[in-house]
């Protein structure tokens, strides 16, 4: 039985430097690549005016994302708006309750600069749609960021330094 149980530790031993060795390996590939590389930029925003009723029934606000950016109309930002969040709101309220009253405000929200190192922003990225990156450089909205675009990035460099 102790052979079993010094199996197992070695085993969870070496998954874990595995783990750990492949995380050194992604953040010296990132180490130098700036935020604004891995965005996806100029995305669809939400006016904090537009009604939650408004952006469910627009078609632009239901089908390709489940996070928008919520801006001014001059377009400075104020925060992000999940599809869950609007649901939610619709759902608990009349249908005169605006984006603005309902987003997770930027103070909230996880905030980058275009110039931050990709690596350092990697450790406050969670899962989930209210987890986005808003990119904003003075009190413009550059662009948004999400695992998945850490995931190409990442693919991309690998694939990269592969043929170097």
């Amino acid at each position: 039985m102790e052979g079993l149980w010094l199996a197992l530790i070695g085993w969870f031993l070496i998954a874990a430097a595995t783990a750990e060795a492949r995380q050194v390996q992604i953040r010296g590939l990132m180490a130098d690549v700036p935020v604004r590389d891995a965005i996806t930029r100029d995305p669809l925003t939400a006016p904090a005016s537009l009604t939650i009723a408004e952006m469910l029934g627009d078609p632009r606000y239901r089908y390709r994302h489940s996070a928008f950016p919520v801006t001014t109309a001059d377009g400075a930002p104020l925060g992000l708006m999940t599809l869950d969040q609007a649901r939610q709101a619709s759902s608990k309220g009349s249908g005169d309750t605006t984006v603005g009253e309902a987003m997770l405000p930027l103070s909230q929200a996880t905030v980058a600069h275009p110039g931050d190192p990709l690596a350092d922003l990697l450790p406050r990225m969670e899962a989930g749609a209210e987890h986005r990156v808003l990119v904003v450089d003075k009190s413009r909205l550059v662009g948004i960021m999400t695992l998945s675009d850490i995931s190409r990035t990442v693919a991309w460099l690998t694939n990269t330094a592969r043929k170097q």
